[in-house]
């Protein structure tokens, strides 16, 4: 298993026109991009409420372009039969474990790993909130 940070059709979202004349300027058609992939798994960007910023250097939009980014990037990747979305959180490490299941749920069954109980980053520290720990890792599929 090979994991990306951007697909190919990300740099639509960056493109100035559209999906047709970014595949042709590429010399590529977005079925055979599609093709590439066995899954997409999108990982949606926080809002400025959720706690979005630039504050890392090589973010350089703000909240309102990185939506919108965001959602050329989903909008590229629409087609996708094995398409699966994260959505944002405020709680970033529930967003990880959404994403982690996405992850997990491509793999082979000879790829399975061995049922242990996790243990908790947080030690055995009654100040941690074990709600995190109780709620579903299951990402959403398809389109929204």
């Amino acid at each position: 298993m090979i994991l990306c940070d951007r697909g190919t059709l990300d740099g639509v979202a960056y493109w100035p026109g559209t999906t047709e004349e970014f595949c042709a300027e590429l010399s590529v058609d977005q079925t055979s991009e599609l093709n590439r992939y066995h899954a997409v798994i999108h990982l949606r960007t926080p809002t400025a409420e959720q706690g979005y910023d630039n504050s890392n250097p090589p973010r350089v939009e703000g909240a309102a372009l990185a939506r919108d980014i965001d959602e050329a990037i989903e909008l590229a990747w629409r087609d996708h039969p094995r398409r699966t979305i994260v959505d944002s959180a405020v709680d970033f490490p529930a967003k990880a474990r959404h994403a982690l299941a996405a992850i997990s749920a491509e793999l082979p069954a000879c790829c399975d790993p061995p049922q242990v109980e996790s243990a908790s980053p947080h030690g055995d520290s009654p100040e941690y909130d074990r709600r995190h720990d109780a709620e579903s890792t299951e990402p959403s599929h398809g389109q929204h």
